[in-house]
């Protein structure tokens, strides 16, 4: 009865998460968004198979266009802790996430730096299935460089934006804290099949991300705010052991904030190198759909390689871009790097996100 009645509890909880997905900006998204748990779920946080991770993500987009590239770095790291009587064999994680993206044409700057704080409860142990609900408490700044920023009055008229500018510029640096909630369910019968759903809901205090509204000017109005948009984030996976070394896995990742909404589909090949246990090589495709206010289309192909030896993991993508933006497509690649290191490895198949 009591398991029951946390259950109906956490679908409550999943419910209003979804419910709440509504609000005015977008936050940047990684390609191998696995990688990086915090950013994607903070009930993803433990997930894995060792004592401890750590981690980072470096996305680099649209280099070849834009000449000084949209980038975007994450890093973090999460630790489980033993349980002792009843509970001994639920999961207790601690993390910590750095986020950082960068428009580097203009110099705008937006940091976070996050904690989450995970239980997982232990439903069945004969098929490994376990209910985790996790809540997130950030830090986050904005800064904007206005060196970068031109503006009418300042044209010469001849050749340049020689003039001083009149226009009455607010404060340019600003910080705001948020909180997020998660939950995720996990369900692995066997060794090489395995399950994972989540959903999370961002910025549930709707932040007031204006440079207006955080110092006004004389003589403008005082409603400047911009609250920002709550981002639901709804993925899963599942990992079918096709043999003794080989295993797919496809994904998908939905995620929407305000009027954007994006899905992400992908399949992960894997292959465990003979003689070697603990070495394994992936590879596979994805693509991403993107709903903003021109309607939905395919964004982007996706190719995703990597490696993975004795708990140490390498990840490579590259995001080939099919909007019209510009008639090059070539020229608005990205390029994603991913390490991620397991300490006290337990299980060689810890690429998937099982306990």
């Amino acid at each position: 009865m009591r398991l029951l009645y946390m259950m109906k509890v956490l679908l409550s909880l999943a419910i209003i998460i979804s419910l709440n997905a509504v609000g005015k900006a977008q936050d940047g998204h990684f390609t191998q968004y696995y990688q990086i748990p915090g950013n994607t779920n903070p009930a993803l946080t433990g997930t894995f198979n060792g004592l401890y991770r750590v981690g980072m993500n470096y996305r680099d987009q649209w280099r070849p266009s834009v000449g000084r590239p949209f980038v975007s770095f994450a890093a973090g790291g999460d630790v489980k802790f033993s349980r002792s009587g009843r509970a001994a064999s639920d999961v207790a994680a601690l993390g910590i996430n750095f986020y950082s993206d960068r428009t580097k044409q203009y110099d705008f700057n937006v940091s976070q730096i996050a904690i989450s704080g995970a239980y997982h409860k232990l439903l069945d142990k004969a098929t490994n299935q376990y209910l985790g609900i996790a809540l997130q408490a950030s830090v986050s700044q904005r800064t904007l460089n206005y060196e970068y920023l031109t503006f009418q009055d300042q044209f010469n008229a001849i050749d340049g934006y020689t003039f001083e500018s009149s226009e009455i510029l607010p404060v340019n640096n600003f910080g705001f804290y948020d909180l997020g909630l998660g939950l995720n369910y996990s369900f692995s019968p066997k060794d090489k099949n395995s399950l994972n759903l989540g959903v999370a809901l961002f910025h549930l205090t709707r932040p007031n991300i204006s440079f207006y509204s955080q110092n006004v000017p004389p003589g403008t109005s005082n409603d400047l705010s911009f609250k920002m948009n709550r981002r639901l984030s709804v993925h899963g996976s599942y990992n079918l052991g096709l043999n003794e070394f080989q295993s797919i896995e496809p994904r998908v990742l939905y995620m929407n904030q305000g009027p954007y909404t994006e899905v992400m589909i992908s399949s992960l090949f894997k292959h465990e190198i003979r003689g070697s246990e603990g070495r394994t090589f992936f590879i596979g495709p994805g693509v991403r759909g993107v709903n903003n206010y021109n309607g939905f289309g395919i964004e982007s192909l996706i190719l995703i390689v990597g490696m993975e030896y004795n708990g140490l993991i390498f990840g490579l993508s590259y995001d080939h871009n099919l909007s019209d933006i510009i008639n090059e497509n070539f020229g608005l690649s990205t390029f994603e790097f991913s390490i991620n290191y397991l300490g006290e490895y337990e299980n060689e198949d810890a690429f998937c996100p099982t306990f």
